[in-house]
C-alpha cells in the first residue's frame, strides 16, 4: 500500500512537470516550422452551447438514489467480504491439475473449521499449470490436524493429484491495524481537500464548495465500495488503493469546474447562480469528459488483458477503477457544482430576509 502512494506521488510530480514544461517546448518547437505555424492545425474554438445543469438535479438525484439501492440490494444478497489482510486467518495454496468447483470447496472447508471460506482457482499465464487457494478469515492460523482434513477435503473435489504448495496465517491484530491505517488514510484524504478547497476557493464561499465536494466525494466512495460488493470482491488493499486513486481523479475534475465558476463570477458579479453554474459546467464538460474518457479507456484495456490473462489481482483493482472513474465525472458535473448552487442560493433567500 505504501508503494503505491509512493509510485501515485511519484506520478503526479512527473506528470505535472512534463505537463507544464515539456510539452511546452514541444509545442513552441512545432511553431518554429512554418509547416506547423499554420492557422488551419489551430482552429478557432467553437461556441459553447450552455445547457441546463442546474435544472437536472431532481434527475440526477433519482439516479443516485437507485444507484444507492442498488448498492444496498448488493449488500442484502452478497453481503460484505473482507479479505484476510483486514480480518487476519490463514491462507492455503494447493497444486491441482483440473478446473474445481469452488463452491463444493468452500462448503467442506467450511464443514470442518467453522470458519468462512473463500476459494479461487488461478491459471498460470507460462504453462498449463493450476492452483488453488483457500482462504479461511478470522482467528488465524489452523491446527495440523485441521490441515490435513482440509487437504483431504480439497483433493476428494480436486482430484488425487492435489498437493500443498504452501500455507501462512495472517495475525487479526495485523488485518485489525491495516483495516484501522486504511480508514485513517481516506478520513485524512478527506480533512485535506475540505482544507484546501476551503482555501482556494474562499471567493466563492470555500467552506461551502468544500462540503459540497466532499458530498461529491463519498458518493463516488460509495459507488467503488457497492462495485466490490456487487462483484463480490473481498475488500482488501485493492479496494484502498481504487478509493484514493478515485478521490484524486474526482477532485481534480470538481476543481475544474469550482476554477471556472469563480473565474465567471469575477467577469460578472451580478449573475444569476443558476446561470453561473450551467455556463461554467459548459464550458469544461469537454474537457470533463475527455479525460475521463481517456483514462477510462486505458483502465478499460487493463481490465480486458487481466480477464483474458486470468490476473485476479489486477481485476479487482481495474473493474471497480472503470466505475469510480465513471461516478467521478458524473458527480463532478452534476452533484458538486449544483450542490454548490443550491446552498449559494437557499443562503440569498436567507440574506433577503
Amino acid at each position: 500500500m505504501l508503494s503505491f502512494g509512493y509510485t501515485l506521488l511519484a506520478g503526479m510530480i512527473i506528470n505535472v512537470a512534463i505537463g507544464v514544461t515539456v510539452s511546452k517546448r514541444l509545442q513552441l518547437s512545432l511553431l518554429s516550422f512554418p509547416k506547423w505555424a499554420q492557422d488551419k492545425w489551430y482552429p478557432q474554438k467553437k461556441d459553447v452551447i450552455i445547457r441546463d445543469f442546474y435544472r437536472q438535479k431532481r434527475l440526477c438525484a433519482i439516479l443516485s438514489g437507485v444507484i444507492l439501492l442498488v448498492g444496498i440490494g448488493g449488500i442484502f444478497f452478497n453481503g460484505i467480504k473482507l479479505d484476510t489482510q483486514f480480518t487476519g486467518g490463514a491462507v492455503l495454496n494447493y497444486s491441482v491439475d483440473k478446473d474445481v468447483d469452488l463452491n463444493t470447496i468452500e462448503e467442506s472447508v467450511e464443514t470442518i473449521t467453522n470458519r468462512p471460506v473463500t476459494a479461487l482457482q488461478n491459471n498460470s499465464n507460462k504453462d498449463s499449470s493450476k492452483s488453488l487457494e483457500v482462504t479461511l478469515s478470522g482467528d488465524g492460523g489452523i491446527t495440523p490436524e485441521q490441515q490435513k482434513a482440509i487437504t483431504a477435503a480439497v483433493a476428494k473435489t480436486a482430484g488425487e493429484n492435489t498437493s500443498l504448495a504452501k500455507t501462512y496465517a495472517v495475525q487479526p491484530y495485523i488485518g485489525e491495524k491495516a483495516l484501522k491505517n486504511s480508514a485513517w488514510a481516506i478520513g485524512l484524504s478527506f480533512l485535506f481537500i475540505v482544507l484546501y478547497v476551503c482555501a482556494r476557493f474562499a471567493a466563492i464561499s470555500g467552506l461551502p464548495a468544500a462540503l459540497t465536494a466532499l458530498v461529491a466525494l463519498f458518493h463516488d466512495v460509495v459507488v467503488v465500495f457497492f462495485a466490490f460488493v456487487i462483484f463480490r470482491i473481498p475488500l482488501n488493499d485493492a479496494f484502498v488503493a481504487v478509493i484514493l486513486t478515485i478521490i484524486g481523479y474526482s477532485i481534480n475534475d470538481t476543481i475544474v469546474v469550482y476554477d471556472r465558476i469563480r473565474e465567471n463570477r469575477k467577469q460578472n458579479q451580478k449573475l444569476e447562480i443558476k446561470s453561473l453554474v450551467n455556463q461554467s459546467i459548459s464550458q469544461v464538460l469537454a474537457r470533463s469528459v475527455n479525460t475521463s474518457l481517456t483514462t477510462g479507456i486505458c483502465v478499460l484495456s487493463i481490465l480486458v488483458a487481466s480477464v483474458i490473462f486470468q490476473i485476479d489481482s489486477i481485476v479487482e483493482f481495474s473493474l471497480p477503477m472503470m466505475f469510480g472513474l465513471i461516478s467521478g465525472c458524473y458527480s463532478s458535473i452534476f452533484i458538486a457544482s449544483t450542490l454548490w448552487a443550491m446552498w449559494e442560493n437557499k443562503k440569498k433567500g436567507r440574506q433577503k430576509l
